[in-house]
């Protein structure tokens, strides 16, 4: 009789789960962690050295270019005024990244292809 009461005991702990019991949840792995090497100490009075040059933004020199239709040329001269090292054109409804670089110049226009604004970043 205890035989059988065993054996019923250790059928019972193999028995499924419930169909409608819910899934366990599984563990996430964590995100990798970047691991930088440490930067090498800046001599004092050389901080300048380490961070980069900026250039200057001059939208003020391509003011009177505003109203004007885009052009290569005027593209240029636009540039070469304000001291920017790219250039980015900006139309209407054109999607346009968010980031900021103070170099860039954008120049935008309206649906005639005339220069509306200057602006930097």
């Amino acid at each position: 009789m205890k035989r059988i009461a065993w054996a019923g005991l250790m059928l019972a702990g193999c028995a499924p789960v419930a169909p409608d019991a819910p899934p366990l949840p599984r563990p996430r792995p964590a995100p990798p962690v970047a691991v930088m090497p440490p930067s090498p100490p800046v001599p004092p009075g050389d901080e300048a050295a380490v961070q980069e040059p900026q250039t200057p933004c001059r939208i003020a020199a391509a003011a009177s270019l505003v109203g004007k239709p885009l052009t290569p040329a005027l593209q240029q001269e636009a540039q070469a005024k304000v001291g920017a090292r790219s250039v980015r054109v900006i139309r209407p409804n054109s999607p346009v990244t968010m980031d900021y670089r103070p170099d860039r110049l954008n120049i935008e226009v309206d649906a005639g292809n005339n220069v509306t604004r200057f602006r930097c970043g």
